[in-house]
């Protein structure tokens, strides 16, 4: 499993929601939020993550306790 959490830097832009809107949504706040913080391994959570202007997306082996959107 994966975990996947955005932290404070993120503007909003919304960049993640547009690629993968099955993992991330944008809150009430008007910033991203993961629709699950655990998920099975896929692709799609690391493409939003890589597409962050701010680099605001973490991606996280579970098991392995890496980080794998690096």
């Amino acid at each position: 499993m994966w975990r996947v959490a955005v932290g404070p830097a993120c503007i909003g832009s919304a960049s993640c929601v547009a690629l993968s809107p099955a993992l991330f949504a944008l809150g009430e706040d008007k910033r991203s939020h993961p629709v699950r913080a655990e998920i099975e391994p896929d692709g799609a959570a690391l493409d939003a993550a890589f597409a962050c202007p701010v680099e605001a997306i973490t991606v996280t082996d579970q098991e392995t306790g890496r980080v794998v959107s690096e």
